[in-house]
């Protein structure tokens, strides 16, 4: 006996070992057939792979919970979703709600407090105005909503930075198919103020101008607000009225921020502003900031305070709303001169950087300068000071001593007048200048008060910066006597708020005395010698008397100080002695020598000085100058036209119209015009090729010329007059030329023009004076034919059969009308006549006028037998009669023009004036051949005659308007009037053209009736057959024919065909 599993592993063939079953036993085929154990599977779909999104860096979301909203299953913090991020921003959301952390105010930075707690008091606010209880937030990212259900979410905003924030916050529904997307805008800005200089300032300038020019102006290239210069030490008084506009400017400040704006406004020069939000805190420390504003006491207080600024604002505090506009008032009242600087600080709440605004302002006081204007004296002796000048000099020391020591202050200038004598005027200026920046007001005390040998002007006025002005003094001596006299320079600034900032004592000294020696000058009005206008070559001499009116004698002494002068000027005496109540004459000589060769003009020369000499003492008491004023000039003249008279192109053969040049005494002195020649004629052949060769007087001078009338000058083909004339100052001269045109030639002469007393160095051989003219032959292009029948076919030759209408053929010289249907319709049928021997009719046009007449006999009555002479061939037939050449109706006895018949073929020639003259041409039809009287001819041209101008074109018309069928043929000839070039004095060509008519005969029926008439012939036919005959007919004539068969009704014959066109020469069935 084994044991059971030993009996089994020995029987059946298995066992278990470590709980696995093994056997050794072969499989069985039938197990595979077994159906196996049933199971169940489950498809799950895979959700869709969401978009990878950023995390929230500027926003958080919070959860508002109530109490049941708790216990509906809010998932915890720190469980994400998707991008969602449940952590905070910064490390300090993490320790609690913004409720919570509200109440640790004074960790958080002020940045921090604007973002964080402004949530918090948001949420505060919301919780206090609901009815509901009091909800807290979570901060959570997955919920669980039940169905219909809902939850209350919070988005909190902060940022690090200014600028607009765009992020996306994403929301996923497990097993859901939709992804929904929020997007979460914020803006984060610190309240500001516009900053832009045209919105801030009333007034910019891209360039800074001069200082005085500076009005309350903002320079760009400094970035600083100027007022500019202003009066410095006023008083101000009245400042908050608007009582100082200079002293006031105004800036626009602007809410251009997202938020309402509180600023502060301070001058840097006054320390740091208050803390606003302190101030706010504590109402105690709101006058901290004005407290130390103030000046420090003690010296130690007072040494450490800094220097007083001239600068106000107002207000110092502003509320703006959104884009409101607030002014601000800067007010500059400076003490004293010079430049201040300083700074307009603006502070705004909740901005942590301040803002600047630089302004400066110039503290000025009139300041003046005065000048004397003495005037230079060229012959004064190198290193001599005028008199003005040193006086003033020594009368400015003399003031400063005089105010040393208290006593009264003597002039700063002197105006020293020269003695002058009686009933004389002399005049001195000064100049006042504003040296400062800002206006001021000047004027004279005292002036009023002058003596009237004085006069001052202008006495007072207002002078800008920079400017000045010039004060005359005018004096006049009245009788002798000595003057000294005192006014005083006052100025004051333009309100007049400084008084009188500065006196300047001014002396103004003269004396007037009576000569001892009367001068009688040539010219009244006038002390000196004036010559007056001149001419270079005259020699003149003026008078100069001496009187001695006292009872002592008085030696005289002339000088000349210029060596040009000299050269000019002769005196004679030059020196000598006047007796009491007696007078010497002197003697000044202008140009005695006649060795001046130039212009010489002296205005007010002083070169001449009279020195009268005390005899006892050989002392020089006075020295009065001789003016000397003198105009020596050549003849002025002008010639118009300048260089020359061109006459241009002038017909042969004619006498141009007479051209004038004009001749203008521009001087004072007459003088005489001479014209005489200065070169012969210079004829020069003009290039016209083979066209120049033919002319008879091409090249040829007119031999018969006539003699020029009396006074008038023959200069080659020129003609002038007059030759010779006398033209006075102001005047003018015509001079009349007339150009003489022969052959075709361009002619020229060249006129010597002779003006008496001109500049010696002025063409010395003659004015030179061109005349030049050209002759030209009239004519018209007669070689260029493509031109002239350019409108029509030019051929090398005619074909005779197969002619084209309106053809000129050049070998023939022949231009072709064609043939053209005769207008047969409106002639006299009783007129016919047989062609003349002349008019070259065809054969063929032979044999259709006899056929015509055959016609008109079997129309009067009578029948022609066929074969008969005259008769017409044998199934021909015309359409009208017709015979040459017929009578043409007319009204009231005159013939009607061909160009006026509707049907007439008309051509336009095209005729050129190649020529720089116009022309005149004639055109004519001439027919080849005898003509009947009372006849006209059916070829005319129109116009019969034009004008061509130079180098332009014109059109004439040719029309043909045959009436009868013959042809007809003429000369045609364009004629230039004058002609002298045959090769364009005219056109000459033949003119044809042909009269006809349609013309058919009959080639079927060849059979004809009793009477002459086409024949059809059917014969014997069976009731009820037909039969069919074609009638054939020819155009024998050279135009189109429109054939047209008609018959009466008959139950028997029927046509079959109706009218067709044949063309010549065609037949047709």
């Amino acid at each position: 006996e084994a044991p059971q599993k030993e009996v089994a592993h020995a029987v059946v063939g298995f066992n278990f070992n470590s709980g696995v079953l093994s056997t050794v036993l072969p499989q069985v085929p039938a197990d595979k057939l077994l159906p196996p154990a049933p199971y169940e599977l489950r498809v799950l779909a895979q959700p869709p792979k969401r978009p990878k999104r950023l995390p929230l860096t500027n926003f958080k979301v919070w959860t508002i919970v109530s109490g049941q909203a708790a216990k509906a299953g809010v998932a915890g913090a720190g469980s994400a979703v998707g991008a969602m991020s449940s952590s905070p921003a910064d490390g300090s959301s993490q320790k609690g709600s913004p409720a919570e952390k509200s109440d640790k105010g004074g960790k958080a930075t002020q940045r921090g407090r604007s973002g964080s707690s402004a949530a918090g008091v948001a949420v505060e606010q919301a919780e206090q105005q609901a009815d509901t209880p009091p909800r807290r937030l979570t901060e959570a990212s997955r919920w669980v909503i039940p169905a219909w259900g809902t939850i209350d979410l919070l988005v909190q905003f902060t940022s690090d930075s200014v600028g607009k924030v765009n992020e996306l916050l994403g929301f996923d529904v497990v097993c859901g198919e939709r992804n929904q997307r929020v997007v979460l805008a914020g803006a984060c800005d610190y309240p500001r103020i516009s900053t832009e200089a045209r919105n801030l300032y009333y007034k910019t300038a891209k360039v800074r101008p001069s200082t005085p020019q500076i009005k309350q102006q903002f320079i760009m290239p400094t970035n600083t607000f100027e007022f500019g210069p202003v009066l410095a030490g006023r008083d101000k008084a009245g400042y908050l009225e608007g009582a100082h506009p200079d002293h006031t400017a105004r800036f626009r400040i602007t809410n251009n921020g997202l938020f309402p704006a509180h600023a502060d406004f301070w001058l840097r020069s006054n320390g740091q502003p208050p803390d606003s939000a302190t101030a706010a805190a504590d109402p105690k420390k709101k006058g901290a900031f004005a407290g130390a504003a103030k000046p420090a006491t003690g010296s130690k207080a007072a040494a450490a305070a800094p220097p007083a600024t001239p600068f106000q604002i107002q207000p110092t505090t502003m509320d703006l709303a959104i884009d409101e506009t607030q002014e601000l008032t800067v007010f500059a009242f400076p003490a004293t001169e010079g430049l201040f600087e300083d700074s307009v600080m603006c502070r705004l709440r909740d901005n942590p950087t301040p803002l600047e605004f630089p302004i400066s302002v110039v503290g000025a006081k009139p300041s003046v300068a005065v000048k004397l204007n003495v005037p230079a004296v060229s012959h004064e002796p190198s290193g001599k000071t005028p008199t003005g000048l040193r006086r003033a000099t020594d009368a400015g020391t003399a003031a400063k001593g005089a105010a040393a020591k208290g006593a009264k202050p003597v002039a700063e200038y002197i105006m020293q007048f020269d003695r002058l004598l009686l009933n004389r005027k002399d005049s001195q200026s000064f100049t006042v200048s504003n040296t400062g920046v800002v206006p001021f007001k000047w004027q004279l005390a005292g002036a009023t008060q002058l003596p009237p040998d004085f006069k001052v002007y202008p006495s007072s006025g207002e002078l800008p910066a920079g400017k000045h002005v010039c004060v005359t003094v005018e004096f006049t001596a009245i009788k002798k006597q000595e003057l000294s006299e005192l006014v005083t320079l006052e100025v004051l600034d333009i309100q007049e708020a400084l008084g009188i900032s500065r006196s300047i004592p001014m002396a103004i000294r003269g004396e007037a005395y009576d000569i001892h020696v009367d001068i009688k000058f040539p010219q009244e009005n006038f002390a000196g010698v004036d010559y007056g206008p001149l001419r270079v070559v005259d020699s003149v001499a003026k008078q100069l008397v001496l009187k001695n009116t006292e009872k002592y004698d008085v030696k005289f002494s002339f000088a000349i100080r210029n060596e040009t002068v000299k050269q000019l000027v002769q005196i004679t005496p030059e020196s000598g002695v006047v007796l009491p109540n007696k007078e010497v004459q002197v003697m000044v000589h202008w140009n005695k020598d006649l060795s001046l060769r130039q212009e010489v003009i002296l205005v007010n020369n002083t070169d001449i000085v009279m020195t009268l000499i005390e005899p006892s003492t050989d002392n020089k008491e006075q020295q009065v100058p001789i003016k000397l004023s003198a105009h020596a000039q050549f003849s002025h003249y002008a010639i118009t036209p300048a260089r020359g008279l061109h006459f241009g192109p002038v017909t042969y053969n004619t006498v141009s119209k007479p051209r004038t040049f004009e001749v203008v005494n521009l001087g004072n002195f007459p003088f005489t015009l001479r014209i005489t020649a200065m070169g012969a004629e210079k004829p020069t052949e003009e290039v016209v090729g083979k066209a120049g060769k033919g002319s008879k007087t091409a090249g040829k001078r007119g031999s018969a010329t006539p003699e020029p009338p009396a006074g008038s000058l023959q200069l080659g083909q020129f003609t002038l007059e007059p030759a010779e004339a006398v033209i006075k100052p102001g005047a003018r001269q015509e001079v009349s030329v007339v150009f003489k045109a022969e052959g075709n030639i361009c002619w020229s002469a060249v006129a010597a023009l002779g003006i008496t007393e001109r500049d010696f160095r002025d063409q010395p051989e003659g004015i030179r004076y061109e005349l030049a003219g050209e002759s030209c032959i009239p004519g018209i292009d007669a070689t260029n034919i493509a031109s002239i029948f350019e409108e029509h076919v030019v051929l090398s030759h005619l074909d005779p059969f197969k002619p084209i209408n309106c053809s000129f053929g050049l070998r023939d010289k022949v231009f072709n009308f064609g043939t053209i249907i005769a207008q047969l319709q409106d002639m006299d049928p009783a007129v016919v006549a047989v062609p003349d021997a002349g008019a070259a009719a065809t054969k063929a046009d032979k044999k259709a006028a006899g056929s015509a007449k055959a016609a008109a006999r079997s129309s009067g009555g009578g029948a022609a037998k066929p074969g008969s002479a005259g008769a017409p061939a044998t199934g021909e037939f015309v359409t009208a009669p017709f015979g040459t050449p017929p009578r043409w109706p007319s009204t009231s006895g005159q013939q009607i023009s061909v160009l006026s018949d509707p049907g007439a073929v008309k051509a336009n020639l095209k005729f050129i004036n190649p020529i720089k003259v116009p022309c005149t041409v004639n055109f004519s039809i001439k027919p080849r051949g005898g003509m009947q009287s009372g006849a006209r001819f059916p070829m005319d041209v129109s116009p019969s005659n034009i004008v061509i101008p130079p180098h332009e074109y014109r059109h004439v018309t040719l029309a043909f308007s045959p009436r009868a069928i013959q042809q007809y043929s003429a000369m045609f000839e364009a004629a230039v009037v004058g002609r002298g070039n045959p090769a364009t004095a005219g056109f000459v060509c033949e003119v044809r053209g042909e009269g006809t008519l349609p013309s058919l005969s009959f080639q079927e029926p060849s059979a004809t009736d009793t009477s002459g008439r086409p024949h059809l012939k059917f014969g014997r036919l069976l009731a009820g057959r037909s039969s069919q005959l074609l009638v054939n007919v020819r155009n024998n004539g050279v135009l189109p024919a429109t054939a047209r068969l008609e018959m009466d009704h008959h139950p028997a014959f029927t046509l079959l065909e109706g009218p067709q066109v044949r063309h010549g020469r065609e037949d047709a069935s």
